[in-house]
């Protein structure tokens, strides 16, 4: 399975997630759900607060996401 293909079953597991129980990723005043993007063959978050996107990677800075350290290292795994 290519990043492409992981990233679409990833995607849907956080759309999933959203739909259901506190809503994890979903923003209703913004009606967006976080995703996770391939830019320059690189994992990026968009938040579906800011709509920022974050380098998903250890050691780089999580400014612009909009939940926790816990919610942070989940995405990280």
């Amino acid at each position: 399975m290519d990043k492409k293909e992981r990233l679409e079953v990833v995607n849907n597991l956080i759309k999933f997630i959203s739909e259901r129980g506190r809503r994890f990723f979903y923003s209703g005043s913004n009606n967006r759900t976080a995703s996770m993007i391939l830019k320059n063959n690189r994992v990026y978050i968009v938040d579906h607060r800011t709509g920022e996107e974050i380098y998903a990677y250890e050691g780089f800075s999580h400014k612009g996401f909009s939940h926790g350290g816990t919610m942070w290292a989940m995405n990280l795994n």
